[in-house]
């Protein structure tokens, strides 16, 4: 409560808050609630004009009594604080009751009959209780990635537009936190660095966020096209005829055509013209030194694997499934599971299929694996393999999703695939307003977190402040009488409590337990020996 008022500037300058606190807790004022009773009309007495002045003044002397440090002013701000609090209260008060006036009359007047609710219906509007739950932590979950996203892109731009580079070569070489070179990256939603590299890492977290990310997923953008592109050509080369017409070795299979590129054997690994009466399916055939074949198979095989889990990631269809960070539920995590585990065997049937290597049940070569799968893909009516019919259903995936994506940036208004409607500007004018509240409210959380942490460091730094400067006024380690005691009487207390006999045996101190470095030893050695 100290901290938030210092930060709404709510106590003066000179208050000294740590001095405030002890002297609080020394009154045995340790809650807020024991502070708000320090003002009389804390249960809605003394409401008026002339009134508050009497409550104000008693608090004032309520004040002066527990001997507060500082001068009036501080005195006043607080008074102002605890009545101002406390008419918060009472309002807040005033509207719940209301509130639940109303919700109790409307109750009333309802036809609601108390035996309909069995305890089926109670179980199903639990349920509906909890999948409504687990839907708003998702999404807020959601909502707040975003926003942080929103804030710290704002933050991020205009850093860049009041530095310059010249101002992030000084700060980075001389470390200069002046006008000529820069202080910092600023933002409520970004932990700032610490150490002595505190601005270097800043202006390397700038340059790399702002310059080298962009470019990265951009990069990295062209590539997922480029191997998208690959995997739906290899994909189309599967439909019957269509190997024919591409011709080549490859069959039209470019994920095939990568292999053999890296491979020193052909494609079909036997001449058909030459003689193939001594070889034999366990003969091994010699590729290019290293592991650059296995190496490109791998590489196929993660990137379809991604393109799946990704995919099922943000179905729209398992929405009740949905993974998100910090908000997935055991049940969504094992349907998830389940459902990649059915999904992997299929992909990689399917990519032996793209290559060229999926035999049938009747081909020599055949596998267990190939044996099964080819089984189980064989449409009855149709009399085909499922890895047949797949490409026309990919190459329609793939046009509604490039249809999907032109709508999205296109001027003309064409209707969007996904339901979504397009960004009109009240919708970004929304947007925007819901960021500046989120805004305030992590840049106040940002100023409680900074002065806590400045409050820290300044009394690590001095020793404790006005609680270091009371530790260290006795000479030679010797504690105070009464504290001695009163450790004594909590060891040999909490010692009877760890036995569960019930003791309390409280023996005075003795004259060799004068020094307080030998109580507090034989306190730490009377609490470890049990354990505690």
């Amino acid at each position: 409560w100290l901290t938030a008022l210092e930060v709404e500037s709510m106590l003066p300058r000179t208050a000294n808050m740590v001095a405030i606190q002890t002297s609080f807790y020394h009154a045995k004022l340790i809650y807020l609630t024991h502070i708000d009773d320090l003002d009389p009309g804390v249960n809605g007495e003394l409401r008026s004009a002339s009134e508050r002045k009497e409550r104000e003044a008693a608090i004032d002397r309520q004040l002066q009594l527990i001997d507060v440090p500082g001068s009036a002013a501080v005195r006043h701000a607080l008074t102002h604080a605890i009545s101002k609090r406390n008419n918060a209260t009472l309002r807040a008060n005033e509207e719940s009751e209301e509130e639940t006036e109303c919700v109790m009359e409307a109750a009333s007047r309802s036809m609601v009959n108390p035996q309909e609710w069995d305890l089926a219906r109670l179980v199903k509007l639990r349920q509906g209780i909890y999948a409504a739950n687990r839907k708003y932590r998702k999404i807020k979950k959601k909502f707040d990635r975003a926003v942080v996203e929103a804030i710290l892109l704002e933050d991020t731009a205009c850093a860049l537009d009041q530095v310059s580079a010249t101002q992030l070569v000084r700060a980075f070489l001389y470390n200069d936190e002046s006008e000529s070179g820069w202080p910092g990256f600023v933002c409520p939603v970004h932990r700032p660095f610490e150490g002595s590299w505190r601005l270097q890492k800043e202006v390397l977290w700038l340059i790399g966020t702002a310059f080298l990310w962009p470019f990265f997923k951009m990069g990295l953008a062209v590539l997922c096209a480029i191997g998208s592109i690959i995997v739906l050509w290899s994909q189309t080369s599967l439909f019957p005829g269509v190997g024919n017409i591409l011709g080549g070795a490859s069959e039209g299979s470019l994920l095939l055509l990568s292999i053999c590129w890296k491979a020193s054997v052909p494609p079909n690994c036997i001449d058909p013209d030459g003689d193939a009466s001594d070889w034999k399916l366990w003969d091994p055939f010699q590729v290019s030194p290293g592991v650059s074949v296995q190496l490109v198979i791998i590489l196929h095989l993660f990137y379809i694997c991604s393109l799946g889990y990704f995919t099922l990631l943000r179905i729209k269809l398992f929405s009740m499934y949905e993974v998100v960070p910090g908000e997935t539920d055991s049940f969504s995590l094992l349907f998830n599971a389940y459902v990649v585990c059915r999904v992997v065997p299929a992909v990689a049937h399917n990519y032996l299929a793209m290559v060229h290597e999926a035999h049938e049940t009747d081909s020599l070569e055949v596998t267990s694996f190939e044996s099964v799968f080819s089984a189980m893909g064989r449409i009855p009516f149709l009399g085909s393999s499922f890895n047949e019919v797949l490409p026309p259903l990919m190459g329609l995936t793939f046009f509604l999703a490039l249809s999907n994506a032109l709508c999205q940036n296109v001027s003309c208004r064409l209707p969007r695939l996904d339901g979504e409607a397009h960004k009109t500007e009240a919708i970004i004018q929304e947007g925007v307003e819901l960021v500046d509240v989120e805004r305030r409210r992590y840049e106040k959380s940002s100023a409680i977190s900074s002065t806590i942490r400045k409050r820290v460091a300044d009394e690590s730094e001095h020793g404790g402040g006005h609680g270091g400067s009371r530790r260290h006024s006795t000479e030679g380690g010797v504690l105070p009488a009464s504290a001695k005691q009163t450790l004594l009487n909590f060891v040999h207390k909490a010692r009877g409590i760890v036995h569960g006999d019930g003791t309390d045996s409280r023996p005075m101190l003795s004259d060799q337990d004068s020094q307080g470095g030998s109580v507090l030893e034989m306190a730490a050695l009377e609490a470890t020996k049990d354990g505690n």
